[in-house]
């Protein structure tokens, strides 16, 4: 039963509507078998970010080739690419080097859609309450994406970019999670290239790096429209 439940991403986002969870996004490092193509998982995840309008981000594998975890080829998730900083906070130095996964998709959407660091990354390890490890892959530039939607999404609640708030919490005032991947993806620093081909080209990197003093410095120039609801057949 709970390895049925393990894969079930349905049954999972669900908890994330629990009283007692009340989760606004949610970050993988896990999915299906890799692959090209967009597949009855990547409907899925679609499927289940539309019915229920939460954030998913989810890594995009590590073969540094278009190979990736069906999950990540979704159109309305927030797929994570990879990049190598190499220890150092110097933008300058990082490359990708062949190790993440990228895009673009079959249909030719730009993928991965954002990217962070995947090599020499400290957190916790479960072998002690005290216990680090330094981690790699996509698997650990994902949570990263992620953490930066978390500090969106605070600064959302208490209305720091500008927005209209009832005082309620952060669950109770979230936007959209069309709206929030919009934000991050037009205030992402990308790093410079001039083709696809390149180290950094834009199915490498996607958007960018999320950058929140980006999101921070521009939110008075910032303009949006969180619709309600979806367009319909015919609608514009």
């Amino acid at each position: 039963a709970e390895q049925l439940l393990f894969n079930d991403r349905d049954a999972i986002v669900e908890e994330l509507f629990s009283p007692s969870v009340r989760g606004v996004f949610q970050s993988n490092s896990w999915g299906g078998a890799r692959t090209r193509a967009y597949a009855t998982a990547s409907a899925e995840m679609d499927d289940i970010i539309f019915r229920r309008d939460v954030l998913i981000v989810q890594s995009q594998s590590n073969k540094g080739a278009q190979d990736s975890r069906p999950e990540a080829w979704a159109k309305n998730v927030v797929s994570v690419g990879g990049i190598n900083a190499w220890g150092t906070a110097d933008l300058s130095d990082d490359t990708w080097s062949g190790g993440a996964s990228t895009g673009p998709s079959l249909d030719g959407r730009v993928k991965p859609d954002l990217v962070h660091f995947n090599g020499g990354v400290l957190t916790t390890d479960d072998a002690g309450t005290d216990a680090y490890l330094t981690f790699g892959g996509t698997s650990a530039s994902a949570p990263l994406v992620a953490g930066v939607f978390g500090l969106f999404y605070e600064l959302w609640a208490t209305g720091e970019l500008g927005n209209a708030v009832g005082g309620g919490d952060v669950w109770s005032e979230r936007p959209s999670s069309a709206l929030a991947r919009a934000m991050l993806s037009n205030t992402a620093k990308p790093y410079p290239f001039e083709s696809s081909a390149d180290d950094f080209g834009r199915f490498r990197q996607g958007w960018g790096l999320p950058d929140v003093s980006a999101l921070w410095d521009t939110r008075d120039a910032l303009a949006w429209w969180d619709k309600p609801g979806s367009l319909e057949a015919g609608e514009s």
